[in-house]
């Protein structure tokens, strides 16, 4: 005769019902289901927040080379200005607008730092503009992009526009200013070999706020000039840039 055992002693024994798995329960793969969704969206968190840093550094980085790049250029053109009063040098013109736009800034000098390949025939004199035209990336066109455009042929029998050459974006404002020896001039055309040649001249850029609002730093780029007298002449006279440059490259 075997002896009853109730259901709980079976339980509390490991007796398990001929047919019955030991199966995990609803509650339990509810459970189960939750915490692996907890891990999923905490590894996700993480990785989305390490895409997001490495995007912002990245676009950082790539903002910090076209502030270098745009001040290196702009330097260099200033200090190697060749503004003579002679057929191949007499220009340096500043304007409130460009006919390319109607962004604040435009200058127009002559300087010597034309490059010639191996094989080319020219000289290094040559003519540079800076300008600001419209950006895609201004929607509202409240910035756009600074471009620098160069010219080789000084005497074109026909007018041709040279290609833009973008260098900065995000740009509201480009601001010239011309040191007299006293005070600074916001403008400064020469019309005459006797006209009289500025000191220094300085670059402001303005920059606009980027996409997270946060306010750009303005680029300032001043240069020295000086002005010699020509061997066996009297009336003519040369601007170079020095050597030296001061302002916020990046």
């Amino acid at each position: 005769m075997s002896a009853f055992v109730s259901p709980a002693l079976r339980s509390q024994a490991g007796i398990i019902r001929p047919g019955k798995s030991g199966a995990f329960t609803l509650l339990e793969i509810l459970i189960a289901s939750v915490g692996a969704a907890l891990i999923f969206a905490a590894i996700y968190g993480v990785f989305s927040s390490g895409m997001h840093l490495r995007e912002k550094a990245i676009n950082r980085t790539r903002e910090a080379q076209m502030r270098a790049r745009a001040y290196s250029t702009i330097r260099n053109d200033l200090r190697d200005a060749q503004v003579t009063g002679g057929v191949l040098g007499s220009i340096l013109t500043t304007t409130q607008t460009s006919s390319q736009s109607q962004f604040p800034g435009y200058i127009q000098f002559t300087t010597s730092n034309a490059e010639v390949a191996d094989g080319q025939v020219g000289g290094d004199i040559q003519e540079i503009e800076y300008y600001i035209i419209a950006s895609a990336n201004s929607p509202d066109h409240t910035s756009g992009t600074l471009v620098r455009t160069v010219t080789r042929n000084l005497l074109p029998t026909t007018q041709d526009n040279p290609p833009q050459q973008p260098l900065l974006d995000g740009v509201k404002s480009l601001e010239v200013n011309f040191y007299d020896g006293t005070t600074w001039q916001t403008s400064w055309t020469l019309a005459d070999p006797n006209d009289t040649l500025p000191q220094a001249i300085r670059f402001h850029i303005e920059r606009a706020p980027d996409g997270a609002g946060v306010a750009a730093m303005p680029i300032d780029i001043v240069v020295p000039w000086t002005t010699q007298q020509f061997i066996g002449t009297s009336s003519t006279s040369t601007t170079t840039g020095t050597g030296t440059s001061t302002g916020t490259g990046s």
